[in-house]
């Protein structure tokens, strides 16, 4: 287990951080500060990011707050949004050493691990360019 014991709010703080660190846009940050809003407040500003599961991740995907907005249906494209600053959130926190397992649920498994082999594919041939 990661001895780096973070609350879920202190590591959305440092991952906002991080993000304006980059160079987000301030729309981006306000909206990634929205959506991990709503996961703290779902699993609780105390929650150790080490301690966050799959099935936790899996509940909240589920939920009415990441599914509902206003008592009315969120539109499909906010759904998907919510759950790629989620997963994002997830892998960033796992780099940082906050947590040694990555608590995707398996559908969202295979589009992380999609997406790193696409990452990994354009770092080799920017390699073979230079050589």
């Amino acid at each position: 287990m990661s001895e780096n014991t973070i609350t879920l709010k202190a590591a959305s703080a440092a991952y906002i951080v991080h993000l304006g660190a980059v160079g987000k846009k301030p729309s981006t940050l306000g909206t990634v500060k929205r959506t991990l809003d709503l996961l703290t407040e779902a699993m609780g500003e105390d929650k150790e990011v080490a301690k966050i599961l799959p099935v936790h991740v899996a509940a909240f995907y589920k939920s009415e707050s990441a599914t509902m907005l206003k008592g009315k249906p969120r539109a499909e494209a906010s759904i998907l949004q919510i759950r790629r600053i989620v997963r994002a959130a997830l892998v960033w926190w796992q780099e940082q050493g906050y947590s040694d397992k990555l608590p995707l649920p398996a559908s969202e498994k295979a589009i992380q691990e999609k997406h790193a082999n696409a990452v990994a594919r354009r770092a080799t041939k920017g390699k073979k360019k230079d050589a």
